[in-house]
């Protein structure tokens, strides 16, 4: 079992001072993708402009407890 501290998005991006125009997001986290993005809510509505990589696998989403549909 190995413990990793984990923080959302919006709170790294409410520490930045200078608003950022365009947010690069690499996203390869094994079936938490959904609630990655749940917890940016703020942070991608507020950035005019957001570029996602993501690669993800259905089965991982689901076991993430997450319908992949």
């Amino acid at each position: 079992k190995v413990e990793v501290t984990s923080t959302s998005i919006d709170h790294e991006m409410g520490r930045i001072e200078d608003p950022c125009n365009v947010l690069l997001l690499k996203m390869d986290i094994e079936g938490y993708e959904p609630a990655v993005l749940k917890g940016a809510e703020a942070t991608l509505s507020s950035v005019p402009n957001v570029i996602c990589l993501m690669e993800f696998d259905t089965k991982y989403i689901a076991k993430g407890g997450v319908d992949p549909e």
